[in-house]
Formats: C-alpha cells, sequence, structure tokens
C-alpha cells in the first residue's frame, strides 16, 4: 500500500492519511525498503498533541482512496478501516 486516504464527502475535507515508513538500514527491525509501520490516524486533546476527533453523523457520506503499487503481483492487500467512535451525548439511536 502505497497510502489510504479517508474523506468526508460533505464537506471536502481529509480525515485521515496512513502512509507507510519505510526502514533505512541493514538491522533487524529497520532493513532498508521493507515497511516498518504504517503509523494510524489518532485523535484526542491538545493537551496529548493530537487533532480534535472529528464528528459525524450517521448520514455522513465517506470515501477511501488506496494507492498501491501493482508492478508485481501480490496478494492480501486490502483497504480496510478500523474505526472507534462514541455517540455524542450518551446512548445510540434506537435501531427500529
Amino acid at each position: 500500500c502505497v497510502s489510504l486516504e479517508l474523506w468526508n464527502d460533505d464537506t471536502g475535507e481529509l480525515i485521515c492519511r496512513n502512509a507507510p515508513v519505510y526502514g533505512t538500514g541493514d538491522v533487524a527491525q529497520n532493513e532498508s525498503g521493507y515497511v516498518i509501520s504504517i503509523p494510524p490516524c489518532l485523535f484526542g486533546s491538545e493537551e496529548e498533541g493530537l487533532l480534535p476527533p472529528h464528528v459525524l453523523s450517521l448520514d455522513t457520506n465517506l470515501t477511501t482512496i488506496k494507492v498501491a503499487n501493482n508492478t508485481n503481483g501480490h496478494w492480501g492487500v486490502m483497504a480496510l478501516w478500523q474505526m472507534r467512535a462514541a455517540y455524542v451525548g450518551g446512548n445510540p439511536p434506537s435501531w427500529r
């Protein structure tokens, strides 16, 4: 994966962008040319040094864009967001 982006289509705002960090050396866990981490998008308080969390409604339109290099065949590459959220103001609405 070259990058993965999550966009709020209603506002045109980029919510999150992930891109791999490649190793630069020849020691274990820092091998040149290999992905050594993919930093997550984290939200929270300014005191924690984080961006404020986004407030999305249940009908917010989202788009994800994944960029991958397909020069050589490879399998098991997915574009998947794993998100955690909370309802503002307490309990979720009824799903009836």
